[in-house]
């Protein structure tokens, strides 16, 4: 295609238009075929603008080709690298690759900085509103995770926990505490309610708190329309008692609350921003105690800057028993808190 297009262009008999009209041809083919591959190798989630970004999912033919490759990867020999390892490299082997999701593939090679005996994989790390860190390690699979050898030590219900501490009666919100004190029963009565799985009411109840209105299909859900209600006011007594530093360092985080504004003439509106979205201000304050917590966490362990952070927990390759772990979070912290491990 590409020498036909240019045996066409460099004819001077052709006129202008039609080397235009050729081009235009040759664009479109371009396109359709890069749909059509896409389509073959991808399915795709749906998009909502300000509220769903574009998810893509690799179909058994891209998965089937990425074994190809791991089969051509097998033949070579890779040169050993003098590497000067960090505190948060981790290696994975060739045969650890194998058996991992495609997409966590793509991520974990593209932070590789070298091969000695395995890839040598360093995490970038992004550190900048004082509650959550974004590293690979928050992209890839817990699933992934335990197969490159870490474990898991995670705070029950995070959210729940930390802001019924928070406030000064936390037996206004029943539901929260029951759900802080046991999500697997908790999440089984929704399901059973619902008729949903599991996997569906984790999504559903991890969205809840920070919705500003109830959807109208909870009017059939007693449990998570009785849930949402509490959600509202503890999201406000949580954002009323936050600290003045908490407060603060939130605010420069939180996403912003935008205004529709007609203007005269105008057929669409414009916006403006009208302060900070509630709750994105809410999860910024209580995010900031969960930091807290994972830093004493973190401080039980022999290494603690090899532990790699993510969001309600910590991933590490060294055993400790929980009891440990939560007495040192009461001592540090003031805050009780259920560490479970995987």
């Amino acid at each position: 295609m590409a020498n036909m297009y240019l045996r066409y262009t460099s004819n001077p008999l052709l006129s202008k238009g039609t080397i235009k009209a050729k081009n235009e041809h040759i664009r479109w083919l371009n396109e359709q075929d890069t749909k059509q591959l896409k389509a073959k190798l991808f399915t795709t989630s749906s998009y909502q603008v300000r509220v769903k970004s574009m998810e893509y999912e690799a179909t058994d033919i891209a998965n089937n080709i990425f074994m190809r490759v791991f089969d051509f990867l097998s033949l070579l020999t890779f040169t050993e690298n003098d590497i000067e390892f960090k505190v948060l490299d981790f290696k994975v082997t060739l045969q650890q690759l194998k058996g991992i999701k495609l997409r966590d593939v793509m991520l974990l090679l593209s932070n590789c900085v070298g091969y000695a005996d395995g890839f040598i994989i360093r995490p970038l790390i992004t550190d900048r509103q004082y509650s959550r860190v974004y590293s690979i390690f928050t992209s890839i699979s817990s699933e992934t995770r335990q197969t490159l050898g870490f474990t898991n030590y995670d705070i029950g219900s995070a959210m729940q926990t930390i802001c019924l501490q928070l406030v000064d009666e936390p037996n206004k919100y029943p539901l929260h505490q029951e759900l802080a004190d046991d999500k697997v029963s908790f999440r089984n009565k929704v399901a059973t309610e619902t008729d949903n799985d599991i996997k569906w009411v984790k999504n559903e109840l991890s969205k809840i708190d920070n919705l500003d209105k109830m959807p109208a299909r909870y009017n059939s859900y007693p449990t998570l329309k009785v849930y949402f209600e509490e959600a509202l006011p503890l999201r406000k007594e949580v954002i009323d008692h936050a600290d003045a530093k908490i407060l603060t360092r939130a605010k420069v985080f939180a996403k912003p609350k935008w205004k529709k504004v007609w203007i005269a003439d105008q057929t669409e509106p414009d916006y403006i921003v009208d302060g900070v979205k509630e709750s994105s201000l809410y999860f910024f304050i209580w995010t900031q105690h969960e930091r807290i917590i994972r830093e004493a966490m973190m401080s039980c362990f022999d290494n603690q800057n090899a532990c790699h952070q993510v969001h309600d927990g910590i991933y590490t390759k060294q055993s400790l028993e929980v009891d440990v772990i939560e007495a040192r979070v009461l001592a540090e912290t003031g805050f009780i808190v259920k560490i479970s491990i995987s």
